[in-house]
């Protein structure tokens, strides 16, 4: 007995050594989340285009200008609708980000809606806004469930729209409005995450355009 507890005695270290050894190779795959909540967001600022937001440290993002946008976008193939996503670049897309470590399903986009809500009938409130969003997803038989709540952020009241589509893909629109301007974060992803991206709706500011 003495010899065996004298065998384990002098393994214990190696093995403690070797288990350490093992956690720093695989750290890419813990470290992340485990930080996650100590480290702060990365601020992307657009003065050209009049807004700044904030995205998780462990996200990329790439302008939806940029020629190889459509390519990042439909690199992971997130949902069955790569199509409509070279139609929402094109369409107001401003940026596009989405959970890089550890990997997961997870993107937003933020759209300059100034256009669309400026033309015949004007929105004028969030409410215009309200009654549009639930009669374009309403009737949209990709989605099964759509709902709307207004929620306060920093950047003033926004309209909140959730919906569920037929994949099971759960997201959820932001919609600000100020001084005539208009923006919508588009957020999604199976499954959604507990607050439904208000951390990062929270992080939104209006900007002065720049000349």
């Amino acid at each position: 007995m003495t010899g065996l507890r004298g065998y384990w005695k002098g393994s214990v270290p190696s093995i403690i050594v070797f288990v350490v050894i093992l956690a720093l190779l695989n750290a890419d795959a813990w470290l992340p989340g485990l930080m996650a909540p100590f480290l702060p967001y990365e601020r992307i600022e657009r003065p050209d285009k009049g807004f700044a937001i904030s995205i998780p440290y462990n996200w990329e993002y790439v302008d939806a200008s940029m020629p190889n946008a459509v390519a990042w976008w439909d690199e992971d193939k997130v949902d069955d609708v790569g199509e409509a996503h070279e139609m929402f670049l094109a369409d107001g897309g401003l940026i596009i980000a989405r959970q890089a470590s550890p990997p997961a399903d997870h993107f937003c986009q933020v759209f300059d809606m100034t256009e669309l809500a400026t033309s015949e009938p004007a929105w004028t409130s969030l409410a215009d806004a309200k009654r549009d969003y639930l009669r374009w997803y309403g009737n949209d038989p990709h989605f099964i469930d759509v709902s709307a709540v207004y929620v306060d952020v920093p950047a003033g009241r926004t309209l909140a729209i959730d919906c569920l589509d037929q994949d099971g893909c759960d997201g959820r629109d932001y919609i600000y409005t100020a001084s005539g301007t208009w923006f919508t974060l588009v957020c999604y992803a199976s499954p959604p995450p507990d607050d439904r991206w208000l951390s990062i709706a929270e992080t939104f500011e209006f900007l002065p355009e720049a000349a």
